[in-house]
């Protein structure tokens, strides 16, 4: 751009050469935006004459389409400055860096010693605003009527200070800490789970951070919780009098301890072992029992203990492996079958899957009497009865 105007000096006689010298105050401007945003607002620059007095006749310009610049008045004597004005017109058609720009002050002037004079501009372009979420998503692991999960931190960081809008999920059972902020270019956000009342499996939730301004709001963050069933355990006894397999769902990822014991406190352990095996279903083998002994098995999973009593097998008849298998059936998870040499059905329970509409278990009978009375109970996913089929007798002859 390019303009004129006049500064007022005074000519002192007794002096052979007089010397008047422009000011700018201030002797430099910086400003900054973001590229494809609005434009810094204007800035003033004050331009005076020192020296011997007198009006010195000025234009300017500079080499920039970003930037323009105008005068306030004509003139201006040596003791009042005259403004100019640079307005930052530009700013959405620059790149992304330091664009480093001049505005020249020039007079014509016989007695102006320091023309032209040099008013240097920085403008800073930012890269468009961008937020981004660390970690960008969350998992909580937690087990059925346990306790809530520990509160996870998620940070919200933004490439530019702005204000970050609402915040929301979508889930009863999220909650997010702080929900509003003010201009910001880090933010963390708390985030508790309550578990009460959600059943087993998987839940899913979302985090929307809305924040103006940038180019990829609003920013989505997936929550995952994950609840493992409670602890179980099923005794399936072996055709050995002295052993008996312990089936259970250990609550947790960690190694399990499985004891035998006397009594239901486990104050008197028989055998014990360590199992790190699978999740959540495992089994360990306990040895060493004695024949048509009741005990007590235990299974310690961190802070879960679960028992159930069992009585190991008197020494009989020859083994006999009787298969369970039903088909047709409709909505059912597993079956339990109860089973035993008469209508009451004293053996410990085995338990069987499902598979489409089929149901099968093995029964595994080392008794010397040949009838084998059983009952079929079908189960959901989280071991409810559904129903109940009559007590069968059969012949194992």
């Amino acid at each position: 751009a390019n303009n004129a105007g006049i500064l007022n000096y005074q000519v002192d006689d007794s002096i052979q050469s007089p010397s008047i010298t422009l000011v700018a105050t201030p002797s430099s401007l910086t400003a900054s935006c973001v590229n494809g945003g609005s434009n810094p607002a204007s800035q003033d620059i004050a331009l005076t004459v020192t020296g011997d007095g007198g009006e010195a006749a000025i234009s300017f310009s500079d080499d920039s389409a970003a930037i323009s610049e105008t005068l306030s008045g004509g003139s201006a004597p040596q003791d009042t400055p005259q403004t100019m004005t640079v307005a930052f017109g530009g700013c959405s058609g620059l790149s992304v860096g330091v664009h480093n720009l001049t505005i020249s002050v020039t007079s014509g002037t016989t007695y102006v010693v320091n023309s032209p004079l040099t008013i240097p501009v920085t403008v800073t372009v930012a890269a468009d605003p961008l937020i981004a979420a660390s970690p960008a998503s969350v998992n909580f692991t937690a087990t059925v009527s346990g306790a809530n999960p520990a509160n996870q931190t998620v940070t919200i960081t933004r490439t530019v200070a702005g204000d970050l809008g609402t915040i929301t999920d979508d889930a009863a059972w999220l909650t997010v800490s702080p929900t509003t902020t003010t201009s910001t270019t880090s933010q963390a956000l708390t985030l508790s789970v309550d578990i009460a009342g959600l059943s087993a499996g998987q839940h899913t939730a979302t985090i929307t951070v809305p924040s103006t301004g940038a180019s990829n709001t609003p920013l989505t963050i997936p929550v995952l919780l994950a609840i493992d069933p409670p602890p179980q355990i099923g005794i399936e006894p072996k055709t050995t009098v002295n052993e008996a397999i312990i089936r259970y769902t250990a609550p947790s990822r960690s190694a399990c301890t499985v004891r035998a014991c006397t009594d239901a406190t486990c104050a008197s352990v028989v055998a014990t072992g360590s199992d790190g095996g699978g999740f959540p279903s495992r089994t360990y083998t306990i040895t060493g029992l004695t024949a048509a002994t009741s005990y007590v098995a235990q299974t310690v999973c961190g802070d879960e203990i679960r028992a159930r009593a069992f009585t190991t097998r008197a020494s009989g008849g020859p083994t006999v492996t009787f298969p369970i298998d039903k088909y047709n059936v409709v909505d059912a998870d597993n079956i339990l079958v109860e089973y035993g040499a008469t209508d009451s059905l004293t053996e410990t329970p085995v338990e069987g899957a499902c598979s489409g509409s089929r149901c099968t278990a093995t029964l595994t009978w080392a008794n010397s009497n040949r009838i084998l009375y059983y009952r079929i109970k079908f189960r959901d996913s989280g071991d409810v009865v559904l129903w109940t089929e009559a007590i069968v007798a059969t012949s194992l002859r």
